[in-house]
Parts: structure tokens; C-alpha cells; sequence
């Protein structure tokens, strides 16, 4: 599965393959989204802002990931995995208040 990663200012596809998870793609392609909690989604530093497709993405439950549809989207993406195209997400910028 291909997602967008707006990233240092450039949009940016990367290939999400079966299984990983969006902060583990981005990691393999060069791009760091992953925290201090080795992908457990306790630490939040790899909640990032979800632009498009948040319908699209799983928990590591296999269950669609919760948001709040009032609320921008935001996704801890160690803990979040594509089930189909059309995601896109905002590499530079974190979640606040988690």
C-alpha cells in the first residue's frame, strides 16, 4: 500500500507493505517517526496529523483507528496500519495534548 507523507516541506510516497506500521515504513524510507517507547504508544511522539484517508487506517487490533470526526485526526502512526490508498499525512507536524 502507498501513503503520502508530507515531510520536510516535500510530499513524499512511500510503500507501506502488509503488516508494518505507518511509523515503521516512514522509518525504512529515511523519514523519523517513531519515539521513545520503541512503537508501545505510550510516549505520543509519533502522533502525527492525518491529512486524508483516516477511514483507510487500522489499529494493531485489525480494528478501524478511533477518531473523533469534530477533532483534526490524529494517529499514533507506531501503532497504526494502511488498509487501503488514499492516506496521507503530515510528517512535521505532532499531536498536541496527548
Amino acid at each position: 500500500m502507498h501513503l503520502s507523507i508530507r515531510y520536510e516541506g516535500q510530499e513524499r510516497e512511500i510503500e507501506v507493505p502488509p503488516g508494518v506500521t505507518i511509523a515503521e515504513a516512514a522509518r525504512r524510507s529515511g523519514i523519523p517517526l517513531f519515539g521513545t517507547c520503541h512503537g508501545q504508544g505510550l510516549c505520543c511522539q509519533c502522533s502525527r496529523r492525518v491529512r486524508e484517508g483516516i477511514d483507510a487506517l487500522l489499529t494493531t487490533g485489525g480494528e478501524p483507528y478511533p477518531h473523533n470526526p469534530q477533532d483534526a485526526p490524529y494517529v499514533k502512526t507506531c501503532l497504526a496500519y494502511v488498509e487501503r490508498a488514499g492516506v496521507s499525512i503530515d510528517g512535521d507536524s505532532r499531536a498536541r495534548g496527548w
